[in-house]
């Protein structure tokens, strides 16, 4: 009732610009359906009872198709809004399995499951459509909000948001473009709630214990989690910072104009995922503040220690516990004045790419087995204490050569592009090997670099970015001379780390490239590495690495180095 109270007064005598916005390419609905569960929330109710929610793949099935009804079918907006209430929560379980399914998985997708996480996105996608199609029809014809009908519309608004940003949010998972209007969208509904006066105005949500939420924090969320570039997170860091953004939205202000970033609302993009997209102004834009946010999270760093865990949010709203290395690298992120380390130059020629770290040991080992590397071709390594069984099972594997084509480069790195129906699978920080075209196989240098974003197109396009740790590398074994676990592990050795002079290399500027798995208490290694390729490589040889510290460069790699480097 406080709702409609406090609008009661508001009388547009044009309609708003944002509601037009909301009102565009709507399809004219069809008639009602005879029989459907969609007009009876008690029949509702069974419907979903009977919803197979351990399969979730069939009841994704059963709720894509009701939902496809539910948006193209003429409806009092009350009624809408309703089965649409009913509905998040079977939405929220089904699509939470099938992001359990996906997490951590290579990409592009295998066909079965791109089309259920393509699914996933569709359902959320109707729900959204849904709630701004309730706010339509609750406010028609001019964007008024009628007697008694405030906080409706308020519930239309706020879940119109979430389940939008939701689409954005799951595309990330799969790194997937947002699809057009998806942003657009969220920029009317914030914008319209604004010109009414229910930005700010809380809603309890029953999927969150029935915290309050607001519009403007999930407008806010979507924003801050596209400004951390999710594009550069493994899956399961992505997971984490959409968490992250929901528990730091309600500490974000939307002032008019400008803020810490500006979004032009009449654009189909969100706050710039780059730090070279993002606007400090726009006319009639729509400013992040997030000075007090930035404040808040610089406070808990600086107290969180050695901590693994740390909490954010507020006191009474979400709050979530998150890697502090995590919330770092997010809120370093936003600043505006992040640069480039190198400049970037057009290119358009191609490489040969091997992908993964085992593929990419084989491919500079000269497709050795493991076990020759380590133990040598008589077998004298001198590991016959250890089971080889138990460290050479899983050696042998086809080595895949694919062709990749460079559209920029710098002196750091490529961004280039896997057309689709390669045969690439690949994550965000994961190593690569990267060659020339046309090198003479007996001396081929490959460089050695990690993942460090994609976008993968509709078409199955992989559009990536390559960070070079090195330009040349040869296969190597690193064993723990330490501990109980002393099996050797794989490695690369990085012959020519890529800060290093290319033509007057320094003495001792080789680093060690290996799983981030390894023991952190075992300060002492045995290292063999293979013969390189030119003339006057050093042949195979054995040395320790005692007190090299080590440094994370993805989250399943860490870079071992002398301690001068």
């Amino acid at each position: 009732m406080r709702h409609t109270r406090a609008l009661r007064g508001w009388v547009g005598q044009t309609m708003s610009r944002f509601y037009a916005r909301l009102k565009q390419d709507w399809p004219e609905p069809t008639e009602p359906i005879g029989g459907s569960v969609l007009g009876n929330a008690n029949l509702l109710a069974e419907w979903i009872a009977q919803l197979p929610l351990a399969n979730a793949e069939s009841s994704q099935r059963l709720l894509h198709k009701l939902l496809g009804d539910l948006v193209s079918m003429r409806m009092d907006p009350g009624v809408r809004l309703n089965a649409l209430e009913q509905l998040r929560g079977p939405v929220a379980t089904v699509n939470g399995a099938v992001e359990r399914q996906i997490l951590g998985m290579a990409f592009p997708l295998p066909p079965a499951k791109a089309r259920v996480a393509a699914l996933s996105r569709d359902i959320d996608h109707m729900m959204a459509q849904g709630y701004r199609q309730a706010v339509v029809d609750f406010c028609a014809p001019a964007g008024r909000i009628p007697f008694l009908r405030g906080k409706q519309v308020l519930t239309a608004i706020e879940r119109g948001l979430m389940h939008g940003a939701a689409v954005i949010e799951q595309g990330y998972l799969v790194y997937a473009q947002p699809p057009a209007r998806a942003w657009s969208t969220l920029h009317a509904l914030i914008g319209f709630a604004r010109e009414l006066g229910l930005d700010a105005k809380p809603v309890p949500d029953p999927l969150l214990g029935n915290l309050e939420c607001t519009a403007r924090m999930r407008y806010a969320q979507a924003c801050v989690l596209a400004l951390g570039n999710p594009y550069r997170l493994n899956q399961r860091e992505i997971a984490d910072a959409a968490r992250l953004a929901q528990a730091w939205s309600a500490q974000i202000r939307l002032v008019a104009g400008a803020g810490t970033v500006t979004v032009d609302l009449d654009r189909d993009d969100g706050p710039g995922y780059l730090p070279d997209e993002r606007r400090a102004a726009v006319a009639d834009g729509l400013g992040l503040d997030l000075s007090e946010l930035e404040a808040d999270i610089d406070r808990r760093l600086a107290g969180a220690g050695s901590a693994q865990l740390l909490e954010f949010g507020q006191r009474g709203g979400i709050v979530v516990q998150a890697n502090p290395a995590l919330a770092a690298r997010l809120r370093a992120y936003w600043t505006q004045g992040h640069d480039r380390v190198a400049e970037r130059l057009p290119a358009g020629y191609g490489l040969d790419s091997v992908i993964g770290f085992n593929a990419v040991h084989a491919v500079l080992g000269s497709q050795l087995d493991f076990a020759e590397l380590v133990l040598g071709p008589d077998g004298a390594g001198g590991y016959g204490d250890l089971d080889a069984g138990a460290w050479t099972a899983s050696d042998t594997q086809r080595i895949d050569v694919v062709r990749a084509t460079v559209l920029d480069q710098s002196l750091r790195g490529y961004r280039l592009v896997w057309e689709a129906g390669d045969a690439v699978r690949v994550k965000v920080g994961e190593v690569v090997a990267l060659s020339f075209v046309g090198e003479d196989e007996r001396r081929r240098d490959w460089m050695v670099g990690l993942v460090r974003w994609m976008r993968i197109g509709a078409e199955g396009r992989v559009d990536a970015g390559i960070e070079l740790l090195s330009r040349r590398a040869r296969a190597a074994s690193l064993r723990p001379l330490e501990g109980t676990a002393r099996a050797p592990t794989r490695a690369l050795w990085l012959d020519l780390p890529v800060d290093a002079d290319p033509v007057r290399p320094a003495p001792g500027t080789g680093r060690v490239l290996a799983s981030s798995s390894i023991d952190r208490a075992v300060g002492s290694f045995e290292l063999r590495r293979a013969p390189g390729v030119h003339p006057g490589d050093d042949g195979p040889e054995t040395f320790e690495l005692v007190g090299w510290p080590r440094a994370e460069v993805a989250s399943a790699f860490v870079v071992i180095g002398p301690p001068s480097a």
